[in-house]
């Protein structure tokens, strides 16, 4: 029975050891693959969303020059650096000028605001890839309904966004209603 209890105690301590432990980055990376494959909703809504996004910007108006790989069984689970980049890269065609989209979907309001970024480094990642590249970023924001058909949908420059989370009253000048908006909002 003593060695019982040692072998489960031993177990214990080092499951604890192992949870208190620095992981390694290919530890890390494994560990989000894992979480990645247990959610496939969230890429699912990503995707649908980013579907939905492509229609905002027709192709008699604009050329689509890159987009995002959401499957990572499509890679058999690596990870693409590329994917780094906003969701969506586009040319405007009449005035040849690029610019990116990053898609984020929300069912609803978090605390009554439009929670886009998780936190400040994903924020600033999108940030880094506007002043490196000089290509502007838009964020496009889908509220509500469903991901393939958002209740309402903004395009918000990045350069005037200036929190994770952003108010409805902040949001309104940027609500696409239809196609004209989405100009409107790229050529202020």
């Amino acid at each position: 029975m003593f060695n019982k209890l040692k072998s489960k105690v031993s177990s214990t301590v080092s499951k604890l050891i192992d949870t208190f432990k620095t992981k390694s980055r290919s530890e890390k990376i494994e560990e989000i693959r894992e979480e990645i494959k247990n959610d496939q909703t969230s890429f699912e809504k990503g995707t649908a969303f980013k579907l939905c996004c492509l229609d905002m910007f027709p192709e008699n108006d604009f050329d689509l020059l890159e987009m995002s790989h959401d499957d990572p069984k499509a890679t058999n689970g690596r990870f693409i650096k590329s994917d780094l980049k906003p969701d969506l890269q586009f040319n405007l065609k009449k005035t040849d000028s690029p610019f990116s989209v990053e898609c984020k979907y929300r069912s609803n309001l978090f605390k009554g605001a439009y929670s886009w970024a998780n936190n400040k480094k994903q924020a600033d990642k999108y940030r880094e890839f506007e002043s490196e590249s000089q290509i502007p970023v838009y964020i496009a924001m889908g509220l509500g309904g469903t991901p393939e058909k958002p209740e309402q949908i903004f395009l918000m420059p990045l350069k005037e966004i200036k929190y994770n989370s952003l108010y409805p009253s902040v949001l309104n000048d940027y609500e696409i209603k239809e196609a004209k908006d989405v100009f409107k909002i790229l050529n202020s």
